[in-house]
């Protein structure tokens, strides 16, 4: 997984906008359960694609286990 959060992040730093990259390295942070560094990447892909359900959803189940764990 560290190999896949390289290219995304350098992904990123090509072009900050890149929504795929936010969002794919928001999952791979998940997968990693690293759940803050996850939701900041969803929040960030859901300001580029507020319409995008399924961001929504990956988010809310990181928002709620935030506050579950809090």
């Amino acid at each position: 997984m560290a190999g896949a959060l390289a290219d995304f992040t350098a992904a990123l730093k090509l072009n900050p906008d890149d929504y795929g990259a936010l969002f794919n390295r928001g999952l791979t942070h998940l997968r990693r359960q690293d759940l803050p560094t996850a939701l900041a990447d969803f929040n960030a892909a859901l300001a580029l694609r507020p319409e995008d359900t399924t961001v929504r959803l990956y988010r809310g189940g990181v928002a709620d286990d935030l506050d579950d764990s809090a």
